[in-house]
C-alpha cells in the first residue's frame, strides 16, 4: 500500500499558510488580493501557496476578465 497520497495531502495542508487559504476559500471564491487582506500574508506567499494547492487539486482557478478567482 502506497503512502504517497497521504503524504501529498498532509504536506499540502500541513503548512499554516495553505491551511488558512483553504479555510478562507471555504466561504466563497476570492482573488489573491482578497486572500492577502483576509489571512494577513504578503501576496507572494499567498500566490505560492495557491500554486501548490492547485497542483494537488485542493483549489481551482476561474478567470473573470483580468482577475483570477480561486
Amino acid at each position: 500500500m502506497s503512502n504517497i497520497p497521504y503524504k501529498l495531502f498532509f504536506s499540502a495542508l500541513g503548512n499554516d499558510t495553505r491551511l488558512k487559504i483553504v479555510m478562507a476559500l471555504r466561504k466563497k471564491q476570492k482573488n489573491v488580493s482578497q486572500l492577502t487582506k483576509e489571512i494577513g500574508y504578503d501576496q507572494t506567499t499567498v500566490s505560492h501557496g495557491l500554486q501548490k494547492l492547485m497542483k494537488y487539486g485542493f483549489v481551482f482557478m476561474e478567470k473573470r476578465g483580468k482577475e483570477r478567482y480561486y
